[in-house]
């Protein structure tokens, strides 16, 4: 089934919801799109979905990222966006293939690193 559902999105990426849909919050998790690359009948459509699905790809880091610079003691004040807290969760889904709901329900993202503030 996996292998149709991605034949049917690699025939669909000139479709612009298809596009935007790519490109939304979520990246297309890691297994699938390796499978993706050996079922594209062309380079240019596995460039396309690569490149659609690149911003999803770069908010995650750019959250990932945040997520280690608050954990600095010297940021720590800044608190977490509930993006940032969950990035870590996103980059298991992403590179795990796993079903987010499964993850998200044996993880919980910790909301407010502040709380762990040394005591005075």
């Amino acid at each position: 089934m996996a292998k149709a559902y991605l034949a049917a999105l690699l025939d669909r990426l000139a479709d612009p919801e298809v596009r935007r849909a790519l490109a939304g919050p979520s990246a297309l998790f890691a297994p699938p799109l390796i499978l993706a690359a050996s079922l594209s009948k062309s380079e240019g459509d596995l460039r396309r979905l690569l490149q659609d699905l690149r911003p999803a790809l770069v908010r995650l880091e750019g959250d990932l990222g945040e997520l280690v610079r608050k954990h600095d003691y010297r940021f720590r004040h800044e608190g977490l966006t509930e993006d940032q807290a969950a990035s870590w969760l996103r980059a298991l889904e992403v590179l795990s293939g796993r079903d987010p709901q499964e993850v998200r329900a044996r993880f919980q993202p910790r909301r407010d690193i502040t709380r762990f503030r040394p005591a005075p």
